[in-house]
């Protein structure tokens, strides 16, 4: 699993240019991340071999993701500690993200959480 992530929460919500092209996800979400300056946490054989749609103009980064996913097999949730990750649908974290992502809770501060665990990758 690839296990990088910035709080999402703080960097979902300015709008920023966005020229995602449709793409396989392993490599638009790796693009995703250097545009929006937001890092996100995902298996990546979960996300290999999906293609995402092309996303293209000012966007905050929750849209421009839910857009690059949109119709495919993934989506996208944020984890309690306001982490973007990526699942699969059928996925039980993904069933729950299916509904939209989590937009009830307070913003919390900015702040980058690194981890590169040996078992998670």
């Amino acid at each position: 699993m690839l296990a990088c992530g910035a709080v999402f929460a703080e960097a979902g919500r300015a709008k920023r240019r966005f020229d995602l092209s449709a793409d396989d996800a392993a490599t638009s979400l790796r693009v995703f991340m250097e545009q929006s300056g937001t890092e996100i946490v995902y298996p990546a054989d979960t996300v290999r071999g999906t293609r995402t749609n092309a996303v293209k103009g000012e966007y905050t980064p929750r849209e421009a993701i839910e857009k690059m996913l949109a119709g495919t097999r993934l989506v996208a949730s944020e984890t309690k500690n306001g982490v973007l990750s990526i699942n699969h649908v059928n996925d039980p974290n993904g069933q729950r993200a299916a509904q939209g992502l989590r937009r009830d809770r307070p913003e919390k501060s900015s702040h980058l959480t690194l981890s590169t665990s040996p078992s998670n990758l």
